[in-house]
């Protein structure tokens, strides 16, 4: 299905973050024209990009272009501007993107991370300062977080098909993957990221090859948490 996991996105209170209390989120469906609202990082030339899709039809679709230059391990990335979620007890957060690549070679991240212009080594190392997503090992799906040993779910990802990636963050530090509406075995976080984190995206190449895209649907996040703020308007 399009739409989130009901299993997963129930772990957020969300009609009350909604009404602007009991958390807050972000919902990005693409839906617009030109380029989105997000930091694009480069990692060799200058010709990567992330744009709505021209012909994205009902629903909208953005496409991460690696760009010309044929380098190995090149990368192109993005991530929201303004981090704002960070596991903490008492506390839940929903993730989750639907999304598309058209080559399984390389490695590819989605999910959360510290604002950084250097996610990766350019190979296959994340090296941000906190983390937790999924990393697509060349075709099987991990789930990655900092303090924690990554997760293979044993799936498989396939060219140019869609795949639902969502994880849920208890406030206990147990993390939950679901892939395409199918829940796999948990990872516990030995230690909660330091940093507050943003939505980011990330597709290292494996070879010489140029403008290799990856597709997005929508990415959301949520995190339910009362927060009291008290001042004069």
């Amino acid at each position: 299905g399009r739409n989130p996991t009901p299993e997963a996105i129930a772990d957020v209170k969300l009609p009350a973050i909604m009404q602007g209390v009991g958390g807050w989120g972000v919902e990005e469906d693409f839906i617009g024209g030109g380029t989105p609202n997000w930091i694009l990082t480069a990692s060799e030339t200058a010709s990567e990009s992330f744009t709505f899709a021209a012909a994205g039809g009902k629903g909208g679709l953005a496409v991460l272009d690696t760009g010309t230059g044929g380098e190995a391990t090149e990368t192109a990335e993005v991530q929201i501007d303004g981090a704002a979620f960070q596991p903490t007890d008492g506390a839940s957060i929903y993730f989750g993107a639907l999304l598309k690549t058209d080559v399984v070679t390389g490695k590819l991240f989605v999910g959360l991370a510290t604002e950084d212009t250097a996610l990766t080594d350019g190979s296959s190392v994340l090296q941000v300062t906190s983390h937790i997503g999924f990393w697509f090992n060349g075709a099987n799906v991990e789930l990655t977080a900092t303090g924690a040993t990554n997760t293979d779910t044993g799936v498989d990802v396939v060219a140019d098909q869609f795949i639902k990636l969502e994880f849920v963050v208890s406030g206990t530090g147990s993390v939950m993957p679901f892939v395409n509406g199918v829940q796999y075995p948990s990872a516990k976080l030995t230690t909660l990221p330091t940093t507050l984190m943003t939505p980011s995206l990330a597709k290292v190449l494996g070879a010489t090859e140029d403008n290799k895209l990856t597709t997005v649907d929508w990415i959301k996040c949520y995190q339910s948490e009362d927060i009291v703020r008290v001042g004069s308007a």
